[in-house]
């Protein structure tokens, strides 16, 4: 026969011990101590504290709503436009670097003199950067 434990109103094998202590409820008592309830299947927290709760409304019909600001959709959209402005500042510091590298661009000089003067070699190493960049495009897609 098993050498089974007597637990609260569960009989369990030696090694399951483990297993019902991950699946008690994590509510606090008043008094400190842990709930000694077993959550429901898939939730943290017993029907008692609030494992039969689905949660709060989302959006609008939320009390606390109040704008839209902290929807987790304007969070991520915020998060997605700051990543675009860094891959934007950080192509432009390429491109004045680059620029430095080829002679036409001069942090100190006139920024105007130096645009009319290098107008058109800027526009060729744009196109052939946009050239490579599409080359590089094709060969990903194609590996």
């Amino acid at each position: 026969m098993k050498d089974l434990t007597m637990t609260p109103s569960l009989l369990l094998e030696p090694g399951e011990a483990d297993s019902v202590e991950s699946r008690k409820c994590l509510a606090k008592t008043r008094n400190g101590g842990a709930c000694q309830k077993m959550a429901l299947t898939g939730k943290k927290r017993c029907r008692l504290h609030g494992g039969l709760s689905p949660g709060a409304p989302k959006g609008a019909k939320n009390g606390n709503y109040s704008s839209g600001e902290y929807t987790l959709e304007a969070i991520a959209e915020r998060k997605r436009k700051t990543a675009s402005r860094r891959r934007s500042f950080r192509r432009i510091e390429l491109a004045k670097n680059m620029a430095e590298l080829l002679g036409m661009y001069d942090p100190n000089a006139d920024q105007e003199e130096m645009a009319k003067k290098n107008w058109q070699k800027l526009l060729k190493l744009k196109d052939q950067l946009e050239a490579l960049a599409d080359e590089q495009l094709k060969a990903s897609q194609s590996a």
